[in-house]
């Protein structure tokens, strides 16, 4: 897995990218100007892309939304 940093309006965030020949940083090109070697501070958050993930127990599927680049399961 690959980890990459970025700071947007003055808050760090992380994305953690499992390899896969579908996901790579490159879905996000918007996002180059924002990134940084490491977080320089608290995360706000952390994302993790890996088609590999299964919904935690005890949850159930709210909506299936098209984001017009594909489909998003909330």
């Amino acid at each position: 897995m690959r980890s990459y940093y970025y700071k947007i309006a003055g808050l760090d965030i992380q994305i953690n990218i499992e390899a896969s020949d579908k996901n790579d940083i490159g879905l996000l090109p918007s996002f180059a100007p924002f990134r940084q070697k490491e977080a320089k501070g608290d995360l706000l958050f952390t994302l993790t892309v890996d088609d590999k993930l299964k919904p935690a127990e005890g949850r159930s599927l709210v909506r299936n939304f098209d984001t017009g680049n594909g489909d998003t399961l909330v």
